[in-house]
């Protein structure tokens, strides 16, 4: 297992995956909360979705400037974005949804997390420095 450089990537790295899970959580209650309020004709329900939505794009935006330029350390690939390259055969989805999720989670619950791309494991709690 590796460790990390430097404990500011390892907070960097929590900082990242709570703004990952934040916005799915975000964008998740804002569909949900527009879908409502379109189906039940309630204006609050629409209005406050369609907020949460446009917060939930504001802040993905956000989170793609900053954090999507962390990368796995072993094979310079960006850990939160979508490169398009393929997955490594032992990287695991998060309940068959998502490989960034699985990794937001694993680095949140300070437990070891593999890079989705060449599937080397590393410490979410010891830095080299």
């Amino acid at each position: 297992m590796h460790r990390q450089f430097s404990h500011s990537t390892i907070w960097s790295l929590r900082l990242g995956s709570l703004h990952f899970i934040a916005n799915v959580f975000i964008l998740i209650l804002g569909t949900f909360l527009l879908t409502m309020g379109v189906i039940t004709h309630t204006d609050r329900y629409a209005l406050y979705g369609f907020l949460g939505l446009s917060l939930g794009v504001i802040s993905v935006m956000f989170f793609k400037l900053c954090s999507s330029a962390t990368t796995c350390p072993v094979c310079i690939s960006r850990i939160w974005a979508n490169t398009g390259c393929r997955k490594h055969q032992n990287s695991k989805k998060f309940m068959g949804l998502s490989y960034r999720l699985r990794i937001a989670v694993k680095i949140l619950t300070r437990q070891p997390y593999r890079c989705p791309y060449c599937a080397e494991r590393f410490s979410s709690k010891n830095a080299i420095r």
